[in-house]
């Protein structure tokens, strides 16, 4: 998994505009650490499993990727730029693992409140399938 973690993480570095957004590199495994400042991006694993179909050692994961921000222009707009970096496009894996396919399966654009301010998070779920040849 951390080769294909780490391709979806390169592949959002090289989008300009989501650094420019983030003002930085503020991409994160599961959770950002605590009292980071916003915005920043978030990846974590939804679903998925081994498929166990072929002799060499494949997976179809879902990975969720969210922008978490204060302005609900940025969320909608960072995750545009998430679905361009990631949907239909190449990941570069470490090893022996090869991409079949990224798919933006399903966008979310939502608010949460807390500590008298609202977070919005904008992003998808993206489906990773991928095969390590031997």
């Amino acid at each position: 998994m951390n080769e294909i973690w780490q391709g979806i993480q390169t592949a959002l570095v090289a989008n300009t505009d989501i650094i420019n957004g983030l003002g930085g590199t503020a991409i994160y495994r599961v959770a950002a650490p605590e009292h980071i400042s916003i915005p920043y991006i978030i990846t974590w694993i939804a679903g998925g499993d081994t498929e166990n179909i072929t002799p060499d050692d494949s997976v179809d994961i879902i990975f969720g990727v969210k922008i978490v921000t204060k302005d609900k222009n940025q969320a909608g707009t960072i995750m545009g730029e998430i679905r361009s970096s990631l949907h239909r496009q190449d990941l570069t894996l470490a090893g022996n693992w090869k991409v079949m396919a990224v798919t933006h399966e399903t966008p979310f654009l939502d608010v949460k409140n807390a500590e008298g301010s609202q977070f919005f998070h904008g992003g998808g779920f993206y489906r990773v399938r991928a095969v390590e040849e031997n």
